[in-house]
């Protein structure tokens, strides 16, 4: 359990004034770039513009991504606090790298032009547009340049735009490990299954839906007013909008759930006995778990334990009280399903959803409107807009 522990551990973490932003040519990669930086973690922490260097020495599976645009998630904010910094450099350590524990560059997926690649990475060539999430030991996509492993991205569909493309793929990830690996939906068995996604206007949610119902799933997701027609438009077939519903009521009188994806966290009250039948049974996924606050708490290894111990005593209450199979879900890199998700914008199956679009001197305000909350779709950062 301790190695799961870790392994899911590592999947998960997997501002100023605006400046002008210099544009360098795809044919070559400078050996410096700008990129926003975390020289410290705490509260309020925004990070700053800076000049560092580009990683031009690549390992045999790497690639480096001129970056054009990089979508926002709140592990970014999240991050800037210190969360999984423990594990972070532990990752650091884990896969010899010989990045110093700050700068911290955030950003977890990008879209771009590959401007190198090291001799075994043969998936990809020079002036590819690709799209993708850093491996989050990586520095992140917040910066002119990117380096990633291949397993790390994919060709970006020839549909999207770069501010497009960015907002999909961490996100659509989050949503298959949380959906298909944890909650044992797949394309061939999700038919007529029931799926109740909480928060279904965020960018976790907005894919989720679009996901299962390509699936043939039933989908029921829940938001707020002011997003019943952005979720409906999605795909949804009920909508639970809680400004002017009763929740708990509405839960406990529809059919049974087979999967709960919770992508907004503390909702599991919902769905415990109170509910009664509509989710007797059924797999509950939260997207919010304690894990990585344990360790940063605790440090790794006594972290790991405690983490381990509140996960099983979690599971198992809510099996003996209310019938329910409770997981953990988390971001996972995984090429596979980033393919997949490429064949389904390319038959017009999935739509990017965009809250907002920042140049990229104005990543801090970009940060100011992750942290108000209630967002319609992702945040993008676009490097190729006017300063």
């Amino acid at each position: 359990m301790l190695r799961t522990v870790f392994r899911t551990a590592a999947c998960i973490l997997n501002v100023g004034k605006g400046q002008s932003i210099a544009h360098f040519s795809t044919k070559s990669a400078p050996s410096r770039m700008q990129a926003w930086c975390l020289y410290h973690y705490g509260e309020n922490n925004i990070p700053i513009l800076d000049d560092v260097d580009v990683q031009t020495s690549l390992k045999p599976n790497e690639v480096l991504v001129q970056v054009k645009a990089a979508s926002l998630n709140p592990i970014d904010a999240l991050m800037t606090e210190g969360f999984g910094s423990v594990l972070l450099k532990s990752l650091k350590k884990f896969n010899k790298s010989e990045l110093a524990e700050f700068p911290v560059i955030l950003g977890r997926d990008f879209s771009g032009v590959v401007v190198k690649r090291g001799a075994q990475a043969t998936r990809v060539r020079e002036g590819d547009e690709v799209w993708g999430t850093p491996a989050v030991w990586r520095h992140g996509a917040f910066a002119q340049y990117c380096c990633v492993g291949q397993d790390e991205l994919a060709l970006k569909p020839k549909k999207l735009n770069h501010i497009e493309a960015a907002s999909l793929a961490y996100v659509h990830l989050t949503m298959w490990s949380a959906l298909c690996d944890s909650g044992g939906l797949t394309e061939e068995n999700a038919k007529n299954k029931r799926v109740f996604i909480v928060g279904g206007s965020g960018g976790v949610g907005n894919i989720g839906i679009q996901v299962m119902k390509e699936w043939g799933a039933h989908v029921t997701t829940s938001c707020s007013t002011d997003a019943v027609e952005l979720v409906k438009r999605l795909g949804a077939d009920d909508v639970i909008d809680y400004k002017s519903e009763d929740v708990a009521k509405r839960i406990k009188s529809e059919p049974r759930y087979d999967v709960i994806l919770d992508s907004v966290g503390g909702q599991l009250e919902y769905f415990t006995n109170n509910a009664g039948r509509s989710c007797s049974k059924s797999t509950y996924v939260t997207l919010m778990p304690p894990m990585l606050d344990i360790i940063d708490e605790s440090g790794l290894a006594l972290g790991s334990l405690r983490s381990a111990g509140t996960f099983f005593a979690m599971a198992l209450r809510q099996r003996l009280n209310s019938n329910i199979d409770y997981k953990w879900g988390y971001f996972r890199p995984n090429s596979v399903a980033l393919n997949y998700l490429e064949s389904l914008v390319s038959k017009d199956k999935v739509v990017p959803v965009l809250d907002s679009v920042y140049p990229f001197s104005d990543l801090p305000k970009a940060i100011e409107r992750l942290n108000q909350g209630h967002l319609r779709g992702k945040i993008v950062v676009n490097f190729q807009a006017p300063s």
